[in-house]
């Protein structure tokens, strides 16, 4: 049925402020809430070309990237602009996403409005999309920006339909297509959009008229059903490209995409259907996420397979009340990418999921209470009742499930309190405790063995688990862990890496060759690994040997701690020019170290030493700045001063270094010097600084 004219155009505008103010009522809490230790390091927080923002070199990277398991350049392209605009505020980036679940808010009560020209279920529904619990996890996580900004562009791309069926035209049609693509480009899901706008064509749109009893099977009738599938071929064609880039990336990626037998994926889809259909319907203990099933009860399996069938099967012989068919098949088309029939992750199923496929439920819900009503006035008080608590309710649960997500801890407490046994959420748990601003290392332990019978991530546990045990001094567990978390994972460079360093602190320096060259072997370019050989060979003066192993390193990654290390052996042999290119080498590095500082420093004396003050000068006022603790540098920086005349500046350098470290001899004769009438002084000597 099309839209008529005749709506009062203020009560519509009434309309859209109130959903509006809706959204930001609930959602405006977000603004205080904190990335989450989830999906945030992936997209946000740990990532360097996000963290760039929008540069040229970016948006180049954002469409030829596939990290995170998928192509969606937009989606990194929205993470890029919050960068710019936020920089890593996250209050800012919560906005971003509330703003668009306001915005996917007036586009559904627009659309239906389009299609219907029935205001009042059409604000209902808008405003339960609005309110709905399982709207929380797309919208209060940063890390799902694409579930909330691709649902922007399924909106769109059903509005320029119904546009284009208005008066047909390429022009108009091409709009439809852009829609698409930029929706597919933020989030596969929208391969289903033409079997979705064939749905909108049964109803409400009315386009795919079934034959008149007068008509034959060669009349114009099952001709315009041949022109509307004909003109859904292109809409067809974009899908199928974006599903073979989507299934290479995939399988690429995840083992898990089509291993997976096919009859229990088909189990895992019936059985994620119901259970989704059933939260929609009750939203309770909803979290984040729900492991994948160890195994697959067939009962339940044949059951909800006939839920499904009959529902379906009951819809479509209910041919007056055509919405309901088409809001259910809406549900069940749209939930086919995220049902489980491709393995995503290691989760069965997600609350985000829903962030578009509730939408025919919910049309099937409030259009038959409008039917329900008629022209009857004592029915339409009732059902505003019942709606009024529909959207309270919904209102509170969803205010409650908002707050979950206030930080990491908050989110994983509440999925750990519905489900103890849930390996993410004790690793989570275990890793704030851990590496929190006030360690608990005890109960990191306690969590990352809850979780020790779960094979996925087993290594990187283990390898937290010896971290643990080193930080309190148990050298020898610590030792199990990290060979334990070595052997989950050959190829991983952290167990390895730190097994040497604690047989180092042990003076187990055979062992710990041995660990490095196994590590090297099987991880010839990590540039961290040959680093700490290149240390190891150093400590016991094999110079040839270190020097080529750290020239190896910075030829694979240009990293400041090894220029400074190749800068020190260069330094104690007497190589200086060989010694200053190295510390600048380490200070024109591309991350920021204490590397960096210790350059500035070394190259301060070096330049000092060869009567280069004001080169000096520049150096340890950097080094001092970085590093203020270090007394060398202090006392250095007070000698250079000196030497400029700077009298006062000298003297604080001096007594900064005697508050560092009250047995600095040097420096206590030096400010003593300072003391003396300017005729009895005698320059600070700074042939060998103090010991460091």
């Amino acid at each position: 049925m099309r839209a008529e004219g005749g709506l009062n155009r203020g009560a519509v505008i009434a309309v859209a402020i109130g959903l509006v103010a809706l959204v930001y009522g609930l959602y405006g809490q977000t603004a205080t809430f904190e990335f989450v230790r989830y999906d945030d390091p992936t997209f946000v927080t740990e990532n360097p070309a996000t963290r760039e923002g929008l540069t040229g070199s970016t948006i180049a990277w954002a469409f030829t990237n596939t990290q995170a398991g998928a192509w969606y350049p937009v989606t990194w392209l929205s993470h890029m602009f919050d960068v710019t605009l936020f920089g890593l505020n996250a209050g800012g980036h919560h906005l971003t996403s509330v703003t668009l679940h306001a915005l996917n808010t007036l586009l559904v009560l627009g659309l239906l409005l389009r299609m219907t020209g029935r205001l009042w279920p059409s604000a209902l529904v808008a405003a339960l999309f609005a309110v709905h619990p399982m709207q929380v996890e797309a919208v209060a996580w940063i890390g799902d920006r694409k579930g909330v900004l691709s649902g922007t562009f399924w909106l769109l791309s059903l509005l320029a339909y119904v546009w284009y069926t208005e008066h047909p035209g390429w022009r108009r049609y091409v709009w439809i297509v852009v829609m698409m693509a930029l929706g597919l480009m933020t989030k596969p899901t929208l391969i289903m959009l033409p079997a979705v706008v064939w749905l909108l064509d049964i109803w409400p749109l009315e386009r795919w008229r079934s034959p008149s009893p007068e008509q034959d099977a060669s009349t114009a009738a099952v001709a315009t059903r041949r022109g509307l599938l004909l003109e859904k071929l292109p809409l067809v064609a974009l899908a199928a490209a974006s599903l073979l880039v989507t299934m290479a990336v995939k399988i690429g990626k995840d083992e898990r995409t089509l291993v997976t037998p096919i009859f229990e994926r088909a189990g895992n889809v019936c059985l994620n259907y119901v259970t989704l259909l059933r939260k929609a319907v009750w939203p309770s203990d909803l979290s984040i996420p729900y492991p994948a099933r160890d195994s697959i009860d067939w009962m339940l399996v044949g059951v909800a397979g006939l839920v499904l069938a009959g529902v379906t099967v009951a819809l479509y012989f209910v041919r007056r009340e055509r919405y309901l068919l088409v809001g259910w098949l809406w549900f069940l088309i749209i939930m086919v990418p995220t049902s489980g029939v491709i393995s995503i992750g290691h989760h069965a199923f997600a609350d985000r999921y829903m962030y578009i496929p509730q939408l025919g439920l919910l049309v099937m819900l409030v259009w038959s209470i409008s039917a329900w009503c008629g022209n009857r006035p004592a029915r339409v008080r009732v059902a505003a009742g019942v709606a009024a608590v529909l959207l309270v309710a919904c209102s509170l649960l969803t205010w409650r499930q908002i707050g979950v997500w206030k930080n990491t801890q908050t989110l994983f407490a509440h999925t750990l309190a519905l489900q103890p046994s849930n390996t993410l959420a004790n690793e989570q748990l275990g890793y704030i405790a851990q590496h929190g601003p006030q360690p608990d290392l005890a109960a990191a332990e306690r969590h990352y063995l809850a979780a020790e019978g779960d094979e996925l991530d087993r290594a990187t546990r283990r390898d937290w688990l010896g971290q643990i045990c080193e930080a309190r001094g148990d050298f020898k567990k610590a030792e199990e862990w990290y060979r334990m978390a070595m052997k989950d994972d050959p190829d991983a460079v952290g167990p390895c890496f730190r097994l040497a360093v604690l047989l180092k602190k042990q003076g187990r320096l055979d062992a710990e060759e041995i660990v490095l060259l196994d590590a090297v072997k099987r991880n010839p370019d990590d540039s961290e690994l040959l680093n700490e050989l290149g240390v190891l060979y150093q400590s016991r003066n094999q110079i040839d040997r270190a020097i080529d192993v750290f020239k190896k390193a910075v030829a694979i990654d240009p990293l400041a701690k090894t220029f400074f290390n190749l800068g020190v052996i260069y330094e104690s042999h007497n190589q200086i020019d060989l010694a200053i290119k190295s510390y600048q080498a380490a200070l024109s590095a591309r991350e920021t170290s204490d590397a960096q500082a210790m350059s500035h420093g070394h190259l301060g004396f070096l330049f000092l030493k060869s009567g280069k003050t004001d080169v000096a000068l520049y150096h340890l006022q950097n080094a001092t700045q970085k590093l203020p603790d270090d007394p060398v540098n202090q006392y250095l920086l007070g000698v250079a001063l000196a030497r400029v005349g700077q009298r006062e500046g000298a003297a604080q350098a001096f007594r900064t270094a005697l508050r560092i470290k009250p047995d600095m001899e040097q420096a206590r004769a030096a400010l003593d010097r300072l003391a003396q009438p300017p005729a009895n002084q005698s320059a600070p000597k700074t042939a060998t600084p103090p010991a460091r």
